[in-house]
């Protein structure tokens, strides 16, 4: 009877160890970040038409940026601060923002507007809308040049 105890205990603490280590993460490689400083990103062919609908944003804020993305990853539209659209500035596809700072944990970005009107003002990013609905573009080690992954690699800005 004692033994079986025993054997009961043990049996019971190696599965608990197993079950620890096996969710221990025992990499020593720094995790790549999917959006780091500098990058530049384009705004795909999905989005960002010509008409009044549809399109992608920039905030002006960064307290609105986080709002939108808290109401929308907590479904909690009650507590949804409206964002004043004087606030916004509604991007074409092909304009291009650079990466300034994550904020908020990296779920909102501070970037700088490339392309427009308000080109060189500072806008802020919903991370899942840059991931989604933007294509990042390259950088050439050999010299400063930068080639777009997008198809919009020849868009020329309106002028």
């Amino acid at each position: 009877m004692y033994n079986n105890t025993i054997l009961y205990n043990m049996k019971h603490i190696l599965l608990t160890s197993l079950i620890v280590f096996s969710t221990m993460n025992f990499s020593t490689e720094i995790e790549e970040k999917l959006v780091n400083s500098g990058d530049i990103w384009t705004l795909g062919s999905g989005t960002g038409n010509n008409m009044s609908i549809g399109g992608e944003v920039l905030y002006l804020m960064p307290n609105s940026a986080y709002e939108t993305y808290r109401s929308r990853k907590f479904s909690d539209w009650n507590q949804f601060s409206m964002v004043d659209t004087r606030n916004l500035v509604k991007l074409r596809r092909g304009y291009q923002v650079e990466i300034i700072e994550g904020l908020y944990q990296d779920n909102i970005f501070k970037v700088k507007l490339l392309s427009g009107n308000s080109k060189g003002r500072n806008y802020y990013v919903i991370a899942e809308d840059l991931l989604k609905k933007y294509t990042l573009n390259k950088k050439l080690a050999t010299n400063n040049t930068i080639e777009s992954t997008s198809e919009y690699l020849d868009y020329e800005e309106e002028k």
